[in-house]
């Protein structure tokens, strides 16, 4: 079982990752100054609007969804251009 929750919480941190790269790379924003947790809160936010849309309307609002994350940037974090972390 613990086996199955990491496989979890890797797949949530992926689907986070994948966010931020579409929306960095659709609006033009670094995905590498895009916040995982602004991005987890923001993805909370629009899940019940996503999930009550019809397919014509679920669209939009994942569009409206990389948008809000492409505009919340955060300051240039030392080392990230390097693929270090301290």
């Amino acid at each position: 079982m613990v086996r199955k929750e990491i496989y979890v919480y890797l797949l949530a941190y992926n689907l986070l990752r994948g966010l931020m790269w579409s929306s960095g790379t659709t609006y033009h924003t670094p995905p590498l100054r895009l916040s995982l947790q602004g991005t987890r809160h923001h993805l909370n936010n629009f899940i019940p609007k996503l999930l009550v849309a019809i397919s014509t309307k679920r669209l939009q609002i994942y569009r409206t969804l990389l948008k809000v994350i492409a505009h919340k940037t955060v300051p240039e974090r030392p080392f990230a251009k390097m693929g270090c972390s301290l």
